[in-house]
């Protein structure tokens, strides 16, 4: 067992409290949702900055689908990239790590599947769409009339 260091303990702490924060306003927006008091006229600046921090309003934010997006192909493609990334990264940390089979990893690199041996020129697609993503949805705002750092700073 490693020892654990301060930073170790403090940010651990910074976490459990920020969870508990997340619980806790969660919980509350939940009650108001269940008492009816939570209407959107009503919903003022205070609320809106505490239910950023609601399980409940990020999953809707998160799950939110758009049918008449022309760009959801893409983020669908983008999405998949990125699955087969997180995959291919835990597969290169198995495969660098010191360990006791070490036989099996190299039969699977043998007579494996070739994609085990180029799953990371995945990256550079996924950065590619991400890019063309972020221009396609940022051109339109800074095609308009005014200062380039408002366009930036607000929404």
């Amino acid at each position: 067992m490693y020892p654990y260091s301060i930073a170790f303990h403090i940010t651990s702490a910074i976490l459990v409290v920020l969870i508990f924060l997340c619980c806790v306003i969660t919980i509350y927006q939940y009650t108001n949702i269940s008492c009816r008091k939570d209407t959107p006229k009503k919903t003022n600046d205070i609320h809106s900055v505490l239910y950023s921090f609601s399980f409940i309003e990020s999953g809707k934010d998160l799950l939110k689908y758009d049918k008449n997006n022309e760009l959801n192909l893409i983020n669908g493609i983008k999405l998949l990239t990125m699955m087969f990334i997180l995959l291919g990264h835990r597969f290169m940390y198995l495969g660098g790590n010191p360990m006791t089979n070490v036989k099996i990893v190299e039969n699977m690199y043998i007579n494996g599947p070739d994609i085990l041996l180029t799953c990371m020129n995945l990256v550079d697609p996924f950065f590619f769409m991400s890019g063309y993503l972020i221009y396609i949805t940022i051109t339109p705002v800074f095609q308009k009339s005014g200062p380039i750092w408002m366009k930036i700073v607000y929404p």
